[in-house]
């Protein structure tokens, strides 16, 4: 698993709070995983970001699809 990154930044996030630290940690377990990841969150808040932990290197480097599923109709 990579070294967490030093400093402000972490795959294009900025922030070094506990609870930024914590998704960091979440983050690189999720990347050192074989399980399917599914990532869901408010507008804004980095959901494309955290797969890049996922692609840039490692035993995981698979394709990473984002799905807008507000812009999908209903049937």
């Amino acid at each position: 698993m990579p070294a967490p990154a030093t400093g402000r930044h972490f795959c294009g996030f900025i922030g070094q709070s506990l609870a930024a630290r914590a998704v960091y940690r979440i983050i690189d377990i999720a990347a050192a995983s074989k399980a399917p990841v599914f990532i869901t969150g408010e507008s804004g808040t980095g959901k494309e970001l955290a797969p890049r932990r996922f692609i840039s290197g490692g035993a995981r480097r698979q394709t990473v699809i984002a799905l807008n599923c507000a812009a999908m109709p209903r049937i």
